[in-house]
C-alpha cells in the first residue's frame, strides 16, 4: 500500500494502492506510520508521492457505499491522525503531485509544507460537500490555513477542482514542474529546507502551524457531529448512487 525509499538522504514515501490510490482507514494508518517512522530518522525531509497516474482520488467509494457508517467510524479518525502527523512533523514535508488529488488526496497534499504539481492537467480540490460529507475539524482548518484569503468559501462550497495556474491561485499548489522533473524537484526542495538548522526550522514550522491546530480544538465534539453526518442513511444512499453512476461511466 505504501513504499518507502531514500533519495539523497530524503525519504520518498509513495502511495501504491491501485489505480486511483483510493483511501480507507488501513491505507491512512499505513501512510501515517511510514511518515512518522521516517520523521524519526536522520532523513533531511520527506516527499509524499504516489505510484501510477493519480495521486489519490479520495475515499474508496465502493467500500464507503457498502457500509458508510462502518467506513466512517474507521476512516475519519485514521485520516485525522494522518493529517495531524503530516501537519506537525518537525521535518520538511513536500507533496509531489503526479496526477489528480481529490478530496482526501487534496487534504494530504495541503498538509504538506510545499506542494508541487507534475502535471498541467492534474486536478486538485475538495468536492466532499457535493456528496454531503463535511470535513473533520483539522482537515477544515488545514484547508483554511493554505487556501488564498478570500477563496475558502469558493473552494469549500463550490467543491470545484483546479488545475495548474488555477490551483496555485487558490493556494492548493505552490509550483508546477515538468512530469519528468517532479520527484527530483521535490527531493531538492526537501533537501534544501532540511539543511536549515533543525531547531530553528522546527520552531518556525511549529509557530506557522499552531493556529490551525488550536482552531481545530475550539469546538469539542465537532468531529463527532461530522461522523454522525457521514453515518447517516441519506449520505449512504447518495454515495451508493454516485458509486453506481461512476461504475457505469467507467464501463
Amino acid at each position: 500500500m505504501v513504499e518507502v525509499s531514500r533519495r539523497e538522504n530524503v525519504a520518498l514515501v509513495e502511495l501504491a494502492a491501485g489505480k486511483a490510490n483510493a483511501l480507507d482507514g488501513d491505507i491512512c494508518r499505513e501512510l501515517r506510520k511510514c511518515i512518522a517512522s521516517e520523521g524519526s530518522t536522520e532523513a533531511a525531509g520527506i516527499v509524499i508521492a504516489a505510484k501510477g497516474a493519480m495521486f489519490s482520488a479520495g475515499i474508496d467509494l465502493l467500500k464507503a457505499a457498502q457500509d458508510t457508517a462502518s467506513f466512517a467510524d474507521d476512516f475519519l479518525p485514521a485520516m485525522s491522525e494522518l493529517l495531524h502527523t503530516v501537519w506537525t512533523l518537525e521535518k520538511p514535508v513536500i507533496a509531489a503531485v503526479n496526477g489528480h488529488a481529490i478530496a482526501g488526496g487534496c487534504l494530504i497534499v495541503c498538509a504538506a509544507d510545499w506542494r508541487i504539481l507534475g502535471s498541467a492537467s492534474a486536478k486538485i480540490g475538495v468536492p466532499e460537500l457535493k456528496l454531503g460529507l463535511p470535513l473533520p475539524s483539522l482537515a477544515f482548518d488545514i484547508l483554511r490555513a493554505v487556501v488564498t484569503p478570500g477563496r475558502l468559501a469558493e473552494v469549500l462550497y463550490d467543491g470545484g477542482t483546479y488545475a495548474a495556474d488555477a490551483a496555485i491561485k487558490v493556494g492548493l499548489a505552490d509550483e508546477i514542474v515538468r512530469p519528468e522533473d517532479l520527484i527530483s524537484a521535490s527531493i531538492a526542495k526537501a533537501a534544501a529546507w532540511g539543511a536549515i538548522h533543525a531547531p530553528a526550522f522546527t520552531l518556525m514550522k511549529r509557530r506557522h502551524r499552531m493556529i490551525a491546530l488550536a482552531q481545530s480544538e475550539l469546538e469539542p465534539g465537532f468531529d463527532h457531529k461530522v461522523q454522525n453526518v457521514w453515518r447517516s442513511r441519506e449520505v449512504q444512499d447518495g454515495l451508493q448512487r454516485y458509486a453506481s453512476t461512476q461504475m457505469k461511466k467507467n464501463g
